[in-house]
């Protein structure tokens, strides 16, 4: 039989244990990303084993909102050749449009978007809100 004292510290320990263990698998093991210089972007786009997204650095030739959600959507489709890495939309995905109201963006694509897996779908939205709304006045 175990002492009540004992049973209540032996409790605590393996909670106390169990809880470094939890923060221990939240870790990151990359460093912040830096906040870009005015009139360049990150455009995020997918590592090649489709498990996170990698920043990639762009300066931007518009400075007009509308004009440069249009560029910004071209550099998220298009991968530069450079990188090994992949565009967050699944190749049979076609971006259409966008419309801005007020500080709403939304953007429209073909019925092929509703057919993605799932976990490609949630990188893709993280992917394009974090690309999007760096632009001044898109929440």
């Amino acid at each position: 039989m175990i002492r009540p004292g004992l049973r209540k510290m032996l409790l605590f320990w393996v909670l106390m244990i169990m809880s470094v263990w939890v923060f221990m698998g939240c870790s990151r093991d990359e460093a912040p990303i830096a906040a870009p210089d005015e009139g360049t972007y990150l455009i995020y786009y997918l590592n090649s084993a489709i498990t996170k997204l990698v920043p990639r650095s762009y300066e931007a030739v518009s400075t007009n909102q509308e004009d440069l959600v249009a560029e910004l959507m071209d550099q998220f489709i298009h991968v530069p050749k450079d990188l090994d890495c992949q565009t967050p939309l699944s190749e049979k995905v076609a971006y259409r449009e966008c419309r801005l109201d007020g500080q709403m963006l939304y953007l429209y694509f073909d019925v092929n978007y509703v057919s993605m897996k799932p976990e490609q779908e949630i990188l893709c939205r993280a992917a394009l809100a974090r690309t999007l709304t760096q632009i001044q006045g898109v929440d």
